[in-house]
């Protein structure tokens, strides 16, 4: 079974022990910039991380993602709507 994860979920995958659970996995488009993103605040906002570490993450992050198949919304924006308002 095929997964879709979401920015929040491949960034708590980024671990030695659960990152191969999104190879082959799917994801969207922004999740790639969602998750810098986390990464970015993780460093910036809460201080969790130094420099290194954050870069370290970024290059696991972007070889994560590129194991992963990127769905594109273009074209279903009125049908993710439909579906998000189904599901509220």
């Amino acid at each position: 079974m095929r997964y879709v994860f979401d920015a929040s979920a491949i960034f708590a995958a980024l671990k030695p022990d659960t990152i191969d659970k999104l190879c082959g996995n799917y994801t969207t488009e922004l999740a790639k910039y969602e998750v810098d993103n986390i990464i970015w605040k993780e460093k910036s906002v809460h201080k969790r991380m130094n420099s290194a570490e954050q870069e370290v993450l970024l290059d696991l992050a972007a070889s994560a993602l590129r194991t992963m198949q990127i769905l594109k919304i273009d074209g279903h924006e009125t049908y993710v709507l439909k579906l998000a308002s189904w599901l509220a």
